[in-house]
């Protein structure tokens, strides 16, 4: 009887693991958390302070001199740093986003918002000039970001979003200024043809 029962158990285990090696439904999923080199996580949390730097400077502008696109732009930057928060919850990604307005981890970013907002708080077309150099400073860095740190992928598409958004914001602030003030804005930082071409994009 024992030995019935032993050779019942044997097929029993035989049959199951023939079973698991035809069906690959049956493979256990891969539970594996995604992960990111340290470059990686170091850009992520840049990006998100320097949204929070474009949404900053623009709430403290719009409190001074009430210019409509700097109220809505600024809304904009605080769906941009949700969305970057978004991926380092997926990732596990600590944010250095200070809740404090005006306050930076990066040390590099704090000393560029008090120097921008120093400027343009005392005029209001440097105001409008200083919202068109970051929006500059966005487009370039999140170019660097994807071909550098994220050349495909999510985050790739989130940062080519926040790109695309970039370039509205840049053609806002030069035609407003433009149209308000009859100033023409000089690129700070791009190429002029690069400059033209964002805009021209942006338009859109």
């Amino acid at each position: 009887m024992k030995k019935i029962t032993l050779l019942i158990v044997g097929l029993s285990v035989l049959n199951l693991t023939n079973c698991k090696s035809e069906d690959p439904d049956d493979s256990i999923p891969d539970t594996t958390t995604p992960s990111l080199t340290q470059e990686q996580e170091a850009n992520l949390q840049f990006m998100q302070e320097e949204e929070k730097l474009a949404r900053d400077v623009y709430t403290t502008f719009y409190e001074k001199w009430e210019d409509h696109p700097f109220s809505n732009i600024s809304g904009s930057e605080q769906d941009h740093m949700n969305r970057i928060q978004a991926h380092m919850d997926e990732y596990g990604v600590e944010s250095l986003v200070k809740d404090e307005a005006g306050v930076f981890t990066n040390s590099a970013l704090q000393s560029l918002y008090d120097s921008l907002t120093t400027v343009g708080l005392a005029n209001q077309v440097d105001a409008l000039m200083i919202g068109a150099e970051i929006e500059e400073l966005d487009i370039l860095d999140l170019m660097d970001a994807m071909e550098t740190h994220f050349p495909e992928g999510d985050i790739n598409t989130t940062y080519q979003n926040l790109m695309d958004a970039s370039k509205k914001h840049l053609y806002a602030y030069t035609k407003y200024m433009s149209m308000q003030f009859d100033t023409t804005y000089v690129p700070r930082h791009m190429s002029q043809s690069l400059y033209e071409q964002m805009r021209a994009e942006g338009k859109h």
